[in-house]
């Protein structure tokens, strides 16, 4: 499911996503090299600029916030794993009585079973049962769980990176592999960090690869006024901070420099 949202994150209700954000910024550029002095291509340039860095801001935004989600579930599944051993500990307590005495736990036993099936559901667990009957619980890795009347609860600590799971205060997120705990966690450390890492990749070679050419361009000022540079970035957190440096349309370096105004040979470097 977080997969899926992803995808949806990366492609918009038209079906459109960023590589064809970034068809119209570049195809701004060619449309700019027919007529160089155009103010209304230049402003054309501007704004695809603006659409795409908001498209990435965006993106960035929406991660974020699939992140927030994602952090929630994996407290709220741990809140469901101790809820579960707290159940499976008060159960241990009835039927301990009842099997010293030689009684059938009878349907103690079933729910005892059900709850075990639950639990496995939400996290990859070893389970027996001792010759007196007591339950026994622990995570695939050893990590103890469960000792007839004794739970031992898991607990979860927010970081910059994520939400960690813990044991007796150690990260143990590594050792879970399965059940719905399992796969919240693979989710974050694995497929969400993949993807905010590629978009600020993205937004990093973008303003860098854009900034180097058009600031070998010039301005419409004048023959020797050199352009700077298009897109804003932060280091380090390029997706969400990418900008449109340039708001004026003179600015924009469409020709090369000293080259004599109405030369385009820049803007078409910068579509290609």
């Amino acid at each position: 499911m977080p997969v899926t949202q992803i995808e949806a994150i990366y492609t918009d209700t038209g079906g459109a996503g960023i590589g064809t954000q970034l068809s119209r910024f570049f195809d701004s550029w060619l449309e700019l090299s027919n007529d160089s002095t155009s103010i209304p291509l230049r402003e054309a340039v501007i704004a695809e600029g603006q659409q795409t860095a908001y498209w990435i801001r965006n993106t960035a935004q929406q991660l974020d916030n699939l992140d927030m989600g994602n952090r929630a579930q994996i407290q709220d599944v741990v809140r469901d794993v101790n809820a579960l051993l707290d159940e499976l500990a008060q159960l241990d307590e009835k039927l301990g009585p009842m099997l010293a005495q030689g009684t059938d736990g009878g349907t103690l036993f079933d729910d005892r079973n059900r709850l075990v099936r639950e639990l496995s559901g939400l996290i990859d667990i070893n389970t027996y049962v001792e010759a007196k009957g007591t339950q026994v619980i622990t995570t695939s890795s050893g990590k103890l769980l469960l000792a007839g009347m004794e739970a031992y609860h898991l607990d979860t600590e927010g970081t910059g990176s994520g939400q960690i799971v813990t044991y007796n205060g150690v990260d143990i997120g590594s050792e879970i592999h399965a059940g719905k705990l399992g796969g919240l966690l693979d989710f974050q450390n694995n497929v969400l960090g993949s993807f905010r890492t590629s978009l600020n990749d993205l937004a990093r070679e973008l303003a860098s690869a854009v900034n180097s050419a058009h600031s070998q361009g010039a301005t419409l000022n004048a023959p020797d006024d050199q352009a700077g540079d298009f897109f804003s970035v932060v280091a380090g957190n390029e997706a969400k901070s990418i900008g449109v440096e340039i708001s004026d349309p003179a600015e924009i370096g469409a020709r090369i420099l000293g080259e004599a105004v109405g030369d385009a040979t820049n803007a078409r470097a910068l579509s290609d």
